[in-house]
């Protein structure tokens, strides 16, 4: 073997082995919410893998053959480096991966090469599991001796008042929505406010706006919940449930206090593709054709397979699952999948706001959004009557025989005071209430949260969302 072809083969083999551990890895350690490479596709990056580090190898063997094959590897850990550290969540580990590899391959070229062959498994093996990442409470009720029932709650963020979501109107028979089937429908459902961030504190607290004072614009971002506004998942899990939340908004962080009760917490952004080439080629696809990348555009599908997992798996007590979706060509697949694997349990299924994003008023045209609710062996119905979508996790805690003295009323009962709205996105002060008969009433503000620290990683994901410049 000439001295010019041992470097190609070096650098062809680690390329080899670092696809390869980074696939085996991947099989042994799936996350949950990473798509799933067919067998294919892993060949595919092995062998592509050892093709560009041989190729790499074999241009650099020109200038220095002793060094060849890891100072490829170094050139790769520019790209890895990246990649790997997106996997893990450490944002800041930059030119890193690729200095070491460089320095080591002058000075121990072998090292260098083992050094970064291994790497191909960091990502994995450091991956955030989905695991607990908010506020838990210290026990929790036995739960043995009581019938407590299963509890979906789905909400869509952005299809304001869109009937085709829940079919509404339109139940034949065909239609697992329908009113026969023990769904009941709120034809005035009013959301808290116009976007997302302070309409699900509303709904995580059972409080309007005004009260549970989330989402209120601050120098450095936007205001968390008052310590008052227990969210509703919390006071699940003191009943003995076991909860789960599948969010997909980059809003609706832990720094923001969204994983607050919930056992795990799966946030769609930590969905990432665990092949290196795979990763590459759908990025390069996506500016290449001005669209999205398949990673984004299958969040949704991600997340509610993420679900049905946790739906269908063992726990020691009852469920408690939050699905939280953008509207979007497969939303409603997406949904009539959650549907199919929870035919048994008590299911929500609602928007935080309405179509247009913060909106510049107050008005049913940006507050008014789909609701209904399922409650098996119940009859269901329409309701028309004004009813508060921040009532819905009171409703949910009423289910469960858990609403107490909890805020917020029942949406089956009557409510006989207007709904309190606000919380505009670019108007920060403006707050109103709802009246029953429809008209909207100017009202001053009332609490506001204190203010967080947003995290680099929810930073990056506003930022590439367009939220954040």
């Amino acid at each position: 073997m000439s001295e010019a072809f041992k470097p190609v083969k070096k650098a062809f083999i680690a390329g080899v082995i670092f696809a390869t551990l980074e696939a085996g890895c991947a099989e042994i350690w799936p996350q949950s919410l990473d798509p799933n490479p067919t067998r294919f596709a892993v060949v595919l990056s092995v062998v592509g893998t050892g093709l560009l580090l041989g190729l790499a190898a074999a241009v650099l063997s020109r200038f220095s053959a002793r060094h060849a094959a890891g100072v490829a590897m170094a050139f790769w850990a520019v790209i890895w480096g990246p990649h790997q550290a997106k996997l893990v969540g450490w944002h800041r580990v930059g030119w890193a991966p690729a200095v070491v590899l460089g320095s080591t391959a002058i000075l121990a070229p072998g090292l260098a090469l083992v050094i970064g062959t291994m790497c191909g498994a960091t990502g994995t093996i450091f991956r955030n599991t989905g695991g607990a990442a908010g506020i838990r409470p210290w026990s929790r009720a036995a739960t043995q001796d009581r019938d407590l029932p299963n509890i979906l709650m789905v909400t869509v963020s952005g299809i304001g008042d869109d009937q085709s979501l829940l079919e509404h109107g339109r139940w034949g028979s065909e239609s697992s929505l329908s009113p026969i089937k023990g769904w009941t429908h709120f034809g005035t459902a009013i959301a808290g406010a116009p976007w997302t961030l302070p309409s699900m504190h509303g709904i995580m607290s059972s409080m309007p706006v005004t009260a549970h004072g989330g989402g209120q614009a601050t120098p450095g971002g936007h205001t968390r919940r008052v310590s008052e506004a227990i969210p509703f998942p919390y006071v699940l899990q003191q009943g003995g449930y076991t909860s789960a939340a599948f969010v997909s908004s980059p809003f609706l962080s832990v720094e923001q206090g969204f994983a607050d009760g919930f056992d795990q917490w799966h946030h769609g952004s930590q969905g990432q593709e665990p092949i290196l080439l795979l990763a590459i080629y759908n990025e390069v696809l996506a500016r290449a054709l001005g669209s999205e990348s398949e990673l984004t555009s299958t969040t949704g599908a991600r997340l509610s397979r993420a679900a049905v997992q946790f739906i269908h798996g063992h726990t020691l007590g009852p469920k408690f699952a939050w699905v939280q979706l953008s509207a979007g060509p497969s939303t409603k697949a997406d949904l009539a999948k959650l549907l199919a694997a929870t035919p048994s349990w008590v299911v929500a299924i609602s928007a935080d706001r309405g179509g247009g994003y913060g909106g510049g008023d107050l008005s049913d045209a940006s507050l008014q959004v789909p609701l209904a609710i399922y409650r098996p062996n119940t009859q269901g119905g329409v309701v028309d009557r004004p009813v508060a979508v921040s009532d819905l996790g009171h409703t949910l805690l009423a289910a469960a025989g858990l609403a107490g003295h909890a805020p917020g009323q029942n949406l089956m009962t009557l409510r006989r005071k207007p709904i309190a709205v606000g919380g505009v996105f670019s108007q920060p002060n403006l707050f109103a209430a709802r009246a029953l008969s429809g008209g909207y009433i100017r009202r001053k503000p009332g609490l506001k949260g204190p203010g967080v620290h947003q995290s680099d990683h929810t930073v990056r994901l506003l930022q590439a969302s367009g939220y954040l410049e």
